[in-house]
C-alpha cells in the first residue's frame, strides 16, 4: 500500500505496521548504515499489487453519533534500481485508490513517485540526490480539517534532498539539505461555504550536519545541528497571523552497538523556533530522541523510537504544536509462510500559545500469510484513541453556559479492520527461515476418556432486566436495570470423545444473590427490586481437545430460573406486586477445562442467560391497576473444580519460549452497571426526594488488543506487565414519557495497565491473577424539563481498579489461547444541574469483562 502519506495518522498507521521508509533528507537524525549495491548494472526491480477491504467504525473521527463505513481499494507500487557500486540510481512510484460504500465524498485517489541518485566518491565518502512528488489526502482526524468539510482536503507535497557523508576512523560526518513544498486544495463546507486552504501552502527548507567521533568504535559520541525555515505562500493566514518562522535543533548524543543484534542511540539538546508574528512567542524546549533496534532471533525484530517534533497548524492562535511520541513495533516470522506484527504508539501534543494538549494512543496487530511465494493474504486491526484537554460548556453549539454540561468534544475513538489480498512482483518470494514457532492448534492424540464427571463452582453474576410499563394511563416508563452478586452451585454431566472432538450433556444448579433495586422518596414514584434466586440448567457442550489435554468448548441449552420481584407505587404499598416468578430461558457460553491430575480439572466458564419476560400488576398512580413488563438477562463467570470418573492421561506441552515480549487480540463481552444516587428537586415548595437505582446493560462485545512483557525466572512462576485498550460503547437508558427525567450512561473506551502473576501447571497451562488500573471515558446525559440549555451531556474520564483471573492454554511453543475475566470498579463522579430546582447526582460505574483470544510470544 502507498507510503507517501504526510499527515499524522496515516503516517502513524504505517509506522505501526512497520512500513514507514527512512527519509534520507533528515540527515541530522540517527540512520542505519547503508549497504552496497551489487556491482552488476542489471536493473533490479520490485513491486507490489494489493486489493483491500477496510471497515472503519468512526469515519469522521467524531466524539459521539459516530458513523461507520466500509471501503474497497486497490494499491500498487513499483521500483527499479540499477548501476554499480560507484554510481547507481533508483526510481519508484505507486498509487492507492479507495471507494466507500455509503459516504462517497470520502473516496480518494492518491499517488506518488520519486527518483534518486547515489555516487561513491571514495571507499569512505558517498553522496546522493533525490526528488519526489506526492498527491495525497488529509485524514479526517487532522486538527486543520474542519468537521463541516464535505470531503478530505487533497494536497501536493514536492520534495528534494541532497546528502554527503564521510566515515573516517577518528571522525565521520554527514551533511544534508532538503526542500519540501506543500500545496493544499480548497474545500467546501456542508452549507456550501468555501474553505480557503491557500494560507496553509508553504515551503520548508532544512540543512543539517552530524559529527560522529570515532564512529568505528562499538560506542561513540556524536553532535548534530539542524536549521530550518518555514515560509508561507500568504503573508498572513485567514486569521491574520504571519506564520513564517525559522529555528534550529542542536543535540549531543551517544550511539552504541551493544551486540551484533542489538544497537541503540540517544540524544538530548535544545529545540528553538522564532516566528515573524510578534503575537507568537519564540519556542525554546528541551529536545531529545532515541531508538533501539534489536534482532531478538533470526525471525523476530523489535524497534523502539522516542521522538520530538514541532508541527505546523493554522488553528487560530496556535503557532504550532509540539509532538512527543513513543512508538514500538515488533515483527516475527512464525513459519516460512506466516508473519505477525504488533505496534503501540503513544503521543503527547502540546499546542503552543493555546491551553490545549492532546494525547494519542494507537495499538495494532497485523498478520500476513503467503499462499504462494508471491501471493499473500493479510489482516490487520488498529485501535485509535484521542484524548484532548478541550472541553465545552453549554448545549451542542456551546452557546449557553451550563456548569454541569462539560463535553470533551475533541475526543474520539475508532477501530479499523483491513483485509488484504496482494502479490509481490519482481522478487524471489518469501525468505525461507526456520519455523521457530509452528502453531499446533489441534492435537490428534486421544488423551481423554469418556464418562461421567461432576464438580462444584462459584463466581460472579451480573443480572439485568429491561423494565417497561405504564406511568399513569397516559405515560410510559422504560429502564435498563442491572446489579451484580455472587453465584455458586454444582454440575453433573457425561462427556464423550471422538478422537479429539468432544460432545457432552450437562446438568447444573446454581444459587445467586445478584439483585437490583430502584427507589425514590416520593408518593407517586415507583419502588422496585428484582432478586435472582436459583437457576437449573441442561446444556449441550461441543468442544475440542487442545495440546496438554485442555478442553475448549461452547455450550447451549435451556434454564429454569426463579426471580423474586417487588413493584409498587409508594403511595399504595399495600397493593404492591410481591411474588416469585419462574421462567424458562436460553443459555449459551464458552469455557475451558484444564486438567490438574488424572481425575481432577479446573473449569473457567462464561455464560449468558436470556430468560423469557413476564408481567406484573400493581396499584398505579391513580389507584387503578397498572402493568410492567420484566425482561431478565444475566451473565455469569464461574471457576469450577471437577472430578472425572475415568482416569485421563496428561501430556506435557513445551512452553519454554513463552516469555518475553508478547501481544494478542481478544474478543470480549462486557457488562456495565451503574449505581445512580442523589436528590431530585421538583419545586421550591417541596423537600428534595432521595433517589437511588441500579442501572446497567448486559453483554456488549468489543475487540481488545494488548501487549506486554513476561518474566519466567526459570520456574513455574511468571510475572508480566501488560497494557491493553478497547472501545466498548456500551450503555443503558432510562426514558419517561411524556414528562419526567430521561438519563443515560455510555462507556466509550478504556485503557489499562496490569500486573499479572501466573503459575504454569506441569502440562503447560498458565493460570494467573491480575491487578491493575483502568481509565475509561463515560458520557452521561441528564434531561430535565423543556429548557435544552439546562440539559446535561457531560464527559467524565475516571480511573478504576481492575482485578482478574484467567488462563493461557498453549497451542504451540510460542502461541497460546487466552481466557480471562476481570471486574473494574471506577471512581464515582458528581454533578448538579442548572435548573432553579436543581438535581444533584452521583454515578458509581463498574464493568465486568470476559474475553478470549490468541497470544503470541515474540
Amino acid at each position: 500500500m502507498m507510503l507517501g502519506f504526510h499527515t499524522r495518522l496515516p503516517l502513524l498507521s504505517l509506522l505501526l505496521m512497520g512500513l514507514a521508509e527512512t527519509n534520507p533528507s533528515i540527515a541530522a537524525e540517527p540512520t542505519e548504515p547503508t549497504t552496497d549495491s551489487p556491482s552488476s548494472k542489471t536493473p533490479i526491480w520490485s513491486g507490489e499489487l494489493e486489493t483491500f477491504y477496510r471497515q472503519v467504525d468512526n469515519l469522521y473521527a467524531e466524539h459521539d453519533q459516530t458513523r461507520d463505513d466500509q471501503l474497497l481499494g486497490l494499491s500498487a507500487n513499483t521500483g527499479v534500481t540499477t548501476g554499480s557500486e560507484e554510481l547507481r540510481w533508483n526510481a519508484n512510484a505507486g498509487f492507492e485508490s479507495g471507494r466507500y460504500d455509503s459516504y462517497n465524498d470520502e473516496n480518494y485517489d492518491d499517488y506518488w513517485f520519486n527518483a534518486g541518485l547515489q555516487r561513491r566518491f571514495s571507499p569512505n565518502t558517498r553522496g546522493s540526490l533525490g526528488l519526489g512528488h506526492n498527491r495525497v489526502h488529509e485524514d479526517r482526524s487532522s486538527p486543520d480539517l474542519p468537521a463541516a468539510a464535505t470531503s478530505p482536503t487533497e494536497y501536493d507535497v514536492t520534495d528534494a534532498y541532497g546528502l554527503l557523508s564521510h566515515t573516517g576512523s577518528d571522525l565521520g560526518w554527514r551533511l544534508a539539505g532538503s526542500l519540501e513544498s506543500y500545496r493544499f486544495d480548497d474545500n467546501n463546507t456542508v452549507s456550501g461555504l468555501r474553505i480557503n486552504n491557500s494560507d496553509r501552502d508553504r515551503l520548508q527548507s532544512t540543512l543539517g550536519l552530524r559529527l560522529n567521533f570515532q564512529p568505528r568504535q562499538a560506542i561513540y559520541p556524536f553532535a548534530q545541528i539542524r536549521a530550518d525555515q518555514r515560509n508561507y505562500r500568504d503573508s498572513v493566514d485567514d486569521y491574520g497571523f504571519d506564520r513564517d518562522s525559522e529555528g534550529y535543533r542542536i543535540n549531543l548524543g551517544l550511539s552504541a552497538r551493544i551486540t551484533p543484534t542489538l544497537s541503540t542511540e540517544g540524544f538530548i539538546g535544545q529545540l528553538y523556533q522564532n516566528y515573524d508574528d510578534p503575537r507568537f512567542n519564540s519556542i525554546s524546549k528541551v529536545d531529545f530522541g532515541g531508538r533501539l533496534n534489536w534482532q531478538i532471533t533470526p525471525a523476530t525484530r523489535l524497534n523502539l523510537s522516542l521522538s520530538r517534533s514541532l508541527e505546523e497548524t493554522t488553528l487560530a492562535g496556535a503557532s504550532g504544536y509540539l509532538v512527543t511520541g513513543l512508538s514500538g513495533q515488533i515483527a516475527t516470522r512464525i513459519t516460512p509462510r506466516d508473519e505477525l506484527s504488533a505496534g503501540l504508539y503513544l503521543a503527547h501534543e502540546d499546542y503552543q500559545e493555546l491551553d490545549r494538549t492532546d494525547k494519542l494512543l494507537a495499538a495494532s496487530l497485523g498478520y500476513r500469510h503467503y499462499l504462494t511465494k508471491t501471493v499473500y493474504f493479510g489482516a490487520s486491526y488498529t485501535l485509535d484513541q484521542h484524548n484532548s484537554s478541550l472541553t465545552r460548556l453549554g448545549d451542542n453549539s456551546g452557546a449557553a453556559v451550563n456548569g454541569a454540561n462539560v463535553q470533551s468534544f475533541a475526543d474520539y475513538d475508532s477501530q479499523t479492520l483491513i483485509l488484504t489480498l496482494g502479490m509481490r512482483l519482481g522478487t524471489e518470494g518469501t525468505n525461507q527461515v526456520a519455523p521457530y514457532a509452528t502453531p499446533v492448534f489441534f492435537t490428534t492424540d486421544t488423551l481423554s476418556s469418556s464418562g461421567l464427571y461432576a464438580g462444584v463452582l462459584g463466581g460472579s453474576e451480573t443480572a439485568g432486566a429491561r423494565v417497561s410499563g405504564e406511568r399513569g394511563h397516559h405515560g410510559s416508563d422504560k429502564s435498563d436495570f442491572a446489579g451484580s452478586g455472587l453465584t455458586g452451585g454444582a454440575f453433573l454431566g457425561y462427556g464423550y470423545y471422538i478422537d479429539a472432538w468432544y460432545l457432552g450433556l450437562e446438568g447444573s444448579y446454581l444459587l445467586s444473590n445478584a439483585d437490583l433495586a430502584h427507589s425514590k422518596a416520593k408518593d407517586d414514584a415507583q419502588t422496585l427490586s428484582l432478586d435472582t434466586k436459583d437457576r437449573a440448567g441442561l446444556d449441550l457442550r461441543v468442544g475440542h481437545t487442545l495440546p496438554g489435554n485442555n478442553l475448549i468448548y461452547a455450550r447451549v441449552g435451556g434454564t429454569y430460573s426463579r426471580f423474586d420481584t417487588y413493584n409498587r407505587v409508594n403511595v399504595y404499598p399495600q397493593e404492591a406486586y410481591d411474588d416469585s416468578d419462574s421462567r424458562w430461558g436460553l443459555r449459551y457460553g464458552l469455557g475451558t477445562e484444564i486438567p490438574t491430575g488424572p481425575h481432577t480439572f479446573l473449569r473457567l466458564d462464561y455464560g449468558v442467560t436470556d430468560s423469557r419476560d413476564y408481567s406484573v400488576s400493581y396499584s398505579g398512580h391513580t389507584g387503578e391497576p397498572e402493568y410492567a413488563d420484566y425482561d431478565p438477562r444475566a451473565t455469569a463467570f464461574t471457576l469450577g473444580l471437577g472430578w472425572r470418573m475415568n482416569e485421563t492421561a496428561l501430556k506435557v506441552v513445551d512452553t519454554s519460549q513463552q516469555s518475553g515480549v508478547y501481544a494478542g487480540l481478544t474478543l470480549g463481552s462486557s457488562s456495565l452497571t451503574s449505581q445512580a444516587t442523589g436528590l431530585h428537586n421538583e419545586s421550591s415548595s417541596t423537600a428534595p426526594s432521595a433517589f437511588g437505582g441500579d442501572f446497567g446493560d448486559i453483554g456488549h462485545g468489543a475487540l481488545a488488543p494488548f501487549i506486554g512483557y513476561a518474566w519466567s525466572f526459570d520456574s513455574p512462576w511468571q510475572l508480566a506487565l501488560e497494557v491493553d485498550a478497547d472501545l466498548l460503547r456500551a450503555g443503558w437508558e432510562h426514558d419517561r414519557a411524556p414528562t419526567g427525567r430521561d438519563f443515560s450512561v455510555e462507556m466509550n473506551s478504556s485503557t489499562s495497565a496490569n500486573l499479572r502473576l501466573g503459575y504454569r501447571l506441569q502440562h503447560g497451562t498458565l493460570m494467573f491473577a491480575s491487578l491493575g488500573r483502568e481509565r475509561a471515558r463515560f458520557n452521561t446525559d441528564w434531561i430535565k424539563g423543556e429548557n435544552s440549555n439546562a440539559h446535561v451531556s457531560r464527559d467524565d474520564e475516571v480511573w478504576g481498579t481492575r482485578i482478574g483471573v484467567g488462563a493461557e492454554i498453549p497451542l504451540g511453543r510460542k502461541t497460546a489461547l487466552r481466557i480471562d475475566y476481570s471486574e473494574t470498579n471506577f471512581d464515582d463522579y458528581k454533578f448538579t444541574t442548572e435548573q432553579n430546582n436543581s438535581d444533584s447526582m452521583t454515578f458509581d460505574n463498574s464493568r465486568s469483562r470476559f474475553r478470549t483470544g490468541l497470544v503470541y510470544y515474540f
